[in-house]
């Protein structure tokens, strides 16, 4: 993979065989060249990221207007999905803990396990479907009918006009619908414990914020960051890459699966980090 600004390097390279091969090292050559790939748009992508740019006011305002034409209905069902989800269990699981005298712990539980475990993960993964995958479907469809390098003969940078700006709406995404399904829980939840008053206001703020301390709030921005990033990443540097080998078959459920790798081992660590 060449420098993402060179010309060639919008333009595929052909395949080291022209018959399929099914040998293991062409399987272990393929799994390393696509993991390969993946690290370095990302870091190519990261030092964008970083990089001072005196657009990048107007760079945001478009990021935030196509997200929300993209996800707007999408955001309406999943608001109403996790509140129907959370008062549901949160109804299980207070009268299962009260049954064995533990309804207090119904709150921190389902703040530990709905709110910070469960709202990052769904809300990666729903963007990844509805977002994050067809915006890397659109990208490759800009590298096979060359406009990448037409953009690049002009002097332009293709890179920063053509991916930064969707790898930015899959974060956005991420983070989005994680703020609104934790408000969404946040509620949820306090209607399903003490109902429709504000008698358990005190009692129930004094709970989260025991459980919500900076720290603990930091892992979770962050992870819900890194999720984004990783979901965001993964479609897009997707766009970059070609079968060496012809090994490759249902190139989005192979995407889905290296999402679902990465958003475990951030999870995992997550976990080590918060309660270890």
């Amino acid at each position: 993979m060449k420098h993402p600004e060179s010309p060639t390097a919008y333009v595929d390279s052909p395949t080291h065989a022209s018959a399929p091969s099914n040998s293991a090292w062409n399987h272990a050559q393929e799994w390393w060249w696509l993991w390969w790939n993946n690290a370095y748009l990302g870091c190519a992508a990261l030092v964008l990221l970083f990089t001072p740019d005196r657009n990048w006011l107007s760079t945001a305002r478009v990021v935030i207007l196509h997200t929300y034409l993209r996800l707007r209905w999408a955001l309406l069902v999943f608001v109403f999905i996790m509140a129907m989800t959370n008062t549901v269990i949160t109804a299980i699981v207070s009268k299962t803990l009260a049954q064995f005298g533990m309804g207090t712990l119904a709150s921190t539980l389902m703040i530990r396990v709905m709110l910070v475990e469960a709202i990052p993960i769904v809300a990666a993964l729903t963007i990844a479907i509805k977002l994050s995958i067809p915006l890397g479907a659109e990208l490759s469809d800009l590298r096979r009918s060359r406009h990448l390098n037409r953009l690049h003969d002009a002097g332009l940078d293709a890179y920063r006009m053509e991916f930064l700006p969707r790898l930015l709406m899959g974060i956005y995404g991420v983070v989005m619908f994680s703020v609104m399904g934790s408000a969404v829980v946040v509620l949820t939840l306090y209607q399903g414990l003490y109902g429709f008053t504000s008698a358990g206001y005190d009692s129930f703020t004094n709970i989260f914020s025991r459980v919500m301390t900076p720290y603990f709030t930091f892992i979770f921005a962050g992870k819900a960051i890194a999720f984004g990033y990783i979901v965001a990443l993964i479609p897009l540097t997707s766009a970059f890459s070609r079968s060496r080998f012809g090994l490759r078959r249902d190139t989005e459920l192979l995407t889905l699966a290296r999402m679902l790798f990465l958003i475990m081992v951030v999870e995992v660590l997550s976990l080590v980090v918060n309660y270890y």
